[in-house]
Order: structure tokens, then sequence, then C-alpha cells
């Protein structure tokens, strides 16, 4: 039946709402006999108000009419007058942590609920999107660190697209972390996903919006319209005085590096406002998460006070000496850049700061293993793989006292491709080659000057902003530096090499080698041989035969 709002008065024998007189209180059943009762156990009915009432329709059942009188006989206990009453909140009842919590909570829901935006997970809706995560969920645990592939993947992408436009904020950003941790290549479905945060961002947390441009970042989604908004809501929330208190300084390194990855400068003044904001923070960096600043960031997104600044607190924190090895990594690359193309940064610095860079280059040059950028690979697996091959490169021999040196490292499937067709055609060569902080990823044998070498740089699809040709900030920035240490570089693309037939991939490289080889010939001259720099000399002709070889050889070529 239907529930009635107010008490009936026929029940009561009373108006709505009049509490029964006084002199129709009576004891419990359960009390004690007259005179044994405690001050405080003298009891009433209960009000009608009360929240145990049970209230029922006119026509009710006789099984309800037992139940309210059950109810009935609820006692409410009062104290008498004059009695000794224990406090009504005790310690033990004393509201923690969890229960204002839990209020707060209650008090949010109750709010959604009066204005219609709660949403139950019980309805159908609800039931297909806890369904659809659970299933992402459990086959990205089983996949995590590898490239997914397969009919299930397909399927699961499938219904995000058709579940994106019921998606909230927080799950448009879960299923993107979900899908991106697997590396599972979907242009579509990301801009299907991500086409739907326009909506939620004016009421976003800055955390969100940070976590947001990670994922950019990470599946290498340069859309400028989105990098800009996202700038230009965090440049509010730059302005607010609570922004020390949400966003810790872990989380602008990661913002600063999202920024320098997507390398995005549209909107100047978001990025102005974010550097002030790093620079106004700038105390609160550790030596760990200095170490964390990309390289891109410190060198090419970085103001000329933020850049002194950054290198003074390096200083002061004595960044790269402190942690893990591998720690040292981006520190190492700054300090490589800054003496390459910044050098009157380094000039204008303090004795101090000077006294630290030249101590970190001295550290990086005897760390060999933890000062070595490592080339950004497809997967974590390969990641791992590029790891273990560097410090097995870099292990003593304890017979000889020498480092292997024959350890091959690969960026990326591509790359072992490229190396096993210069294998097919007996060309000798090696696979990741250390010149300065970086990795040459194949370094090749000239044909015709054995002391001459080619220096193959291996693009993989991963090394591409997603849906275009236009090579990462990463990969730029990478080929500069080698570019500084005057290497050649000869690309193999990915878009141009899966688009050959494994006989026109081997004409593809004879051509490089040719033409590299006949660049070699007229740049160096036969009777002055140099060297390649950052690489180690192999087989230099000092003997008038040796040079009159080569000189036959150069001739053939030319042929």
């Amino acid at each position: 039946g239907a529930w009635r709002k107010q008490w009936d008065p026929e029940d009561l024998g009373g108006g709505v709402g009049v509490l029964p007189p006084a002199d129709s209180y009576e004891p419990r059943q359960d009390a004690r006999p007259s005179g044994q009762e405690r001050p405080w156990e003298v009891s009433r009915p209960v009000p009608p108000n009360h929240p145990t009432m049970v209230q029922y329709d006119a026509g009710r059942h006789p099984r309800h009419e037992d139940e309210e009188r059950q109810h009935r006989q609820l006692a409410v206990v009062e104290p008498k007058d004059n009695a000794i009453v224990a406090p009504k909140t005790p310690a033990s009842f004393a509201p923690n942590k969890e229960s204002i919590r839990a209020e707060a909570a209650a008090t949010q829901m109750a709010t959604k609920m009066r204005t219609g935006e709660w949403r139950t997970l019980y309805d159908e809706m609800g039931v297909r999107h806890r369904d659809f995560f659970q299933d992402l969920r459990r086959h990205r645990d089983r996949e995590k660190g590898t490239v997914a592939t397969g009919p299930v993947w397909k399927h699961l992408a499938t219904q995000a697209k058709n579940l994106a436009a019921d998606f909230d904020l927080q799950g448009i950003l879960e299923a993107i972390k979900l899908f991106a941790s697997v590396r599972f290549q979907d242009y579509d479905l990301y801009l299907r996903l991500i086409g739907e945060v326009p909506r939620y961002v004016t009421s976003a947390q800055p955390l969100q919006l940070i976590q947001f441009l990670r994922l950019l970042a990470r599946m290498r989604l340069r859309e400028r319209n989105y990098v800009d908004m996202i700038g230009a809501h965090l440049r509010q929330s730059f302005r607010s005085v609570k922004l020390n208190d949400v966003v810790a300084p872990r989380y602008l390194v990661k913002a600063a590096n999202a920024f320098a990855e997507l390398d995005v400068r549209s909107n100047p003044k978001a990025v102005e406002a974010f550097l002030t904001h790093v620079e106004h923070r700038m105390g609160e960096f550790d030596a760990a998460a200095l170490c964390k600043f990309s390289p891109i960031f410190v060198i090419d997104f970085m103001s000329a006070s933020l850049r002194r600044a950054f290198l003074q607190r390096c200083a002061e924190a004595q960044a790269g000496f402190q942690g893990e090895l591998d720690e040292c990594r981006n520190i190492a690359a700054v300090e490589f850049a800054l003496r390459k193309e910044n050098h009157s940064v380094v000039a204008g610095m303090q004795p101090w700061v000077k006294r630290y860079l030249e101590k970190l280059k001295q550290h990086c040059a005897f760390d060999g293993w933890g000062a070595v950028s490592l080339p950004k690979a497809a997967s974590t697996r390969d990641e791992l793989e590029q790891v273990a091959a560097l410090a097995h490169k870099h292990q003593v021999n304890p017979v000889s006292g020498q480092s292997k040196r024959s350890v091959d490292i690969f960026s990326s499937n591509l790359h072992r491709d490229v190396s096993s067709c210069l294998s097919y055609l007996g060309i000798t060569h090696e696979n990741g080659v250390e010149s300065g902080p970086f990795l040459l990823d194949i370094v090749a044998q000239d044909m015709a000057q054995a002391h001459k070498k080619i220096i193959y740089e291996v693009n993989a699809p991963h090394h591409f902003y997603e849906g275009t040709e236009q090579l990462t900030a990463e990969r730029k920035f990478r080929q500069r530096l080698l570019a500084r240490l005057g290497h050649k570089l000869h690309h193999v693309n990915a878009h141009q090499w899966s688009q050959l037939s494994p006989a026109s991939r081997i004409t593809f490289l004879l051509r490089i080698q040719d033409e590299a080889t006949k660049a070699n010939i007229q740049l160096a001259p036969l009777s002055s041989p140099t060297r390649s720099p950052g690489l180690k000399s192999i087989g230099v002709p000092r003997t008038p035969r040796q040079r009159l070889a080569l000189q036959q050889a150069g001739t053939a070529v030319r042929a």
C-alpha cells in the first residue's frame, strides 16, 4: 500500500504530531519492579515522528497492526529530574576520520540524488559499464607489457566506442589508460574517447587534466586543440592559492615532460604560466624529482631564468649522485646538451654550479651504464631487454679486465629486421654503439674503406606521432645532438620499409651503402684517412700497398 506522510490521528487519540499525555507513561515490560529501576529507565511510547515507526495505509493487514503495536512498545529513555546522566558522546563514540569520510560521502550522494546527477550501478547502462571495465582490466593484467592484438581487443575497442558517450571523465581516463598500457593500435578508438573530454573540462580537477595530458603524450596523440584547451584550464588553476596543496611536485614533473614530448607551443601564454609556476616551486623538487625532468623540457622549453634556477637546484641537491645508477640518464643528457648547444648559459653560472657540472661530466664518463639514454622501445618487455643487454655489455671480464662490447642492443622489431638484411648481405655491422649519452642504432663498415663507418638511424612506428609521418620530439632531440657530434645519419623509416618487398629491401640497403661510400670517398681523401667522430677506427691503411688496394676499390665503386 501507499505510504502515508502524516500519522493517523485515530491511532494516537489526538491531533497530528501531538504527544500522548504524561500520565500515560508506562514502564517497559523488561523493567525492574517499582523502586528498583534506575533514574534513567523511565520509558514512554515512541513519538509519532520517530524514524523507527512504520506507517501504513488505512486499509492495512492485521499483521501490520501487530508490528505497529510492537513498535509502540519500544521505549525512549529519559532521565528523571536532578538525575546524573552519562555524557551523550562518550570517547568511544567520538567521530573519527572514517565516520567523517562516510558522512561526507553520504552528503555528496544525497546532493547528487536531489539534483538528478546520481546514477545507480544497477540500471542497465551501469551493468554494461561494470562488465566492460571488468573484462578490460582482466585482459590488460594478462597482457601487460606486450603489444595487444587479436579479436578480443578489437571487441573491447568496439564496446568502448559504443559506450564512450555515457562515460564520465574518470571512466574515459581509465579506458584510455588501460588501452594505452598494452599499446593497442587503434587511432579511431582514441579519437572517439578523447572527443568526450571537452564536456567535463570545466569541472575537472587539475590532477585529472594532468593525467589526460600524460595519456596524450603516452599515445603520441599530438592534438593541438586538446593540448591548448588543457593548457588554458591549467593556467586558470595556477592562479589558485590552493593548487600547491593539490598538485604535488612529481605531478608537475610529469606534466612538464608531457608538454615537452607533445611539443605544442601554439598557446604561449599557457606555456609561460606553467613555466612561471614551476620556477616558483623549484625549491620543492628533490634530487630524485630533478633527475626525472626530460632533457627536451630543460633545453627547449625552459626560459633562461628557469634553466638557471634548475641548474642551481641540481647543484644544491647533488642530483645524479644519489639513488640508483640509471637515474642519472636524464641529467647526463642535460649536461651534454648544455655543453654542446648552450655553452654561454654554463659560462654565466656561479663557480659552484660549474664545479657540479664538471663533476657530473666525469661521473657520466666513468659510469657508462647509468649515463646512456636508451632508445624508446615499443613495449615494456623491449625496454627490459634493452636494460639487460646494456648491463651485460658493461660487465667487466675478470680475466682481461675489459668490457664485453659485442652485445647487440635493439630498439624495435624494425631494427632487428634491418640488421638481419645487412647480415644477409655480408656487411659487418654492430647494433647499439655508444656515442656520447646515446646509442647509435646500426654502425656498418664501409665496403670500400674499412676505416669509415656508415650509421643507420632506424625510425620505428612508435618514433612517429600517431596518424602522422612526423618524428617525435624525443627523436628529433636525439638526432640533433648526434649531428652535433659529427655523425651523418642514414634514415630507414617504418612507412617506407613496410611498403617494400624482401627483394626491394635488399636493394634499398645496397643503395644506401653505395651512396654513403661515394660520400665518404669525396669527403675524405685516401691519402689522409680520418676516423669517424666518437667511434673507434679499425683497419686504418698505413702502408702504400693498403692505400693502393683501397684506391682500386674506390675506382671500382665509381665505375
